[in-house]
């Protein structure tokens, strides 16, 4: 029963604005997760390059007069931001001057990086050069917890999810009214064909889904309609042919017969009047050869057609 209802045309029609609106879902929830993280991305990478401007602002006295304490106390400013989870000012030949480093299981990195920002499973990393009249007197590194990322992550993918189900839900919802609307008058055209063509019945019509929508469909169906109709006319048509030539062969077949008997009986007269005259014929020769008297017939060619016996005995 799935795959015929599967391969119907209700089934195809569902299957199809299923598919649509997943793949639009999916796409729309794709550029909201995409969309959110860069916006995500751009705060916190401006975030943290205020901070280590800052940090890079502040140190750079510490660092020209190997003041360690002073870079230090800059660096305890950081408190303030919780989501930093260590911190250091490095000289310029890349040894650690100052560190901060509130978690003692996390610890700053021995080898610097080149400049930028680098995004990690756990953190975000930001080497940020610390420059005096454009020359390069150390380094500052920022690493910030990735853990609000994961959260937000998390969050979009709740929120995505939802909005999946809502939306396939709703999408359902439309297709199987949608296909009701477009399947059923060609579902019902398809029943009405398959009814013309088993039992040869065209007075039969499909209800059109809305006589004036003027949509294919409607058109379709209409079409359908008005070639049933000239089917019935031609058959109409036919009918009336075959009767008129059924009667018309019938009295033709009549006066054949009719014929048929007058030539037989003209037959039958002709071939009694025959007898008749060959036995007058029989008749008057024996009277003429048993008569005494002799009896010779002359044509209208003055020449002798017949004699008797006896005018032959009294010409010799």
């Amino acid at each position: 029963m799935t795959a015929r209802w599967r391969s119907s045309i209700r089934g195809k029609l569902t299957g199809m604005i299923m598919l649509t609106s997943t793949i639009a879902v999916f796409l729309t929830c794709a550029g909201f997760v995409a969309s959110g993280l860069v916006n995500f991305r751009k705060r916190l990478l401006g975030d943290i390059t205020a901070t280590a401007e800052m940090i890079s602002s502040h140190s750079t006295a510490a660092l020209t007069f190997g003041d360690r304490h002073a870079a230090q106390e800059v660096l305890n400013a950081l408190t303030a931001k919780p989501s930093v989870i260590a911190a250091a000012i490095y000289t310029s030949r890349g040894e650690p001057f100052a560190r901060y480093e509130p978690k003692a299981s996390i610890h700053i990195p021995q080898k610097l990086q080149p400049d930028g920002f680098y995004e990690g499973s756990d953190r975000f990393e930001l080497f940020h050069s610390i420059r005096l009249d454009h020359e390069r007197v150390g380094t500052v590194y920022i690493a910030t917890d990735a853990s609000d990322r994961n959260i937000r992550l998390l969050q979009y993918a709740e929120i995505g999810t939802t909005i999946v189900l809502i939306s396939l839900l709703t999408a359902f919802l439309v297709a199987a009214w949608l296909q009701r609307s477009l399947s059923g008058p060609i579902v019902e055209l398809a029943h009405v064909a398959g009814h013309v063509s088993e039992h040869k019945d065209y007075r039969v019509r499909a209800t059109p889904p809305n006589a004036n929508s003027g949509d294919e469909i409607a058109n379709l169906v209409a079409g359908f309609n008005s070639m049933l109709t000239e089917i019935e006319h031609r058959d109409d048509r036919l009918l009336l042919i075959q009767t008129h030539l059924e009667k018309t062969v019938a009295r033709r077949t009549g006066e054949l017969t009719v014929a048929n008997e007058e030539l037989l009986e003209a037959k039958n007269a002709a071939e009694k009047i025959a007898e008749i005259n060959a036995h007058l014929a029989r008749e008057s020769a024996l009277i003429l050869n048993n008569a005494t008297d002799g009896i010779l017939v002359i044509g209208l060619d003055n020449r002798a057609t017949f004699i008797n016996p006896a005018g032959s005995r009294m010409l010799r």
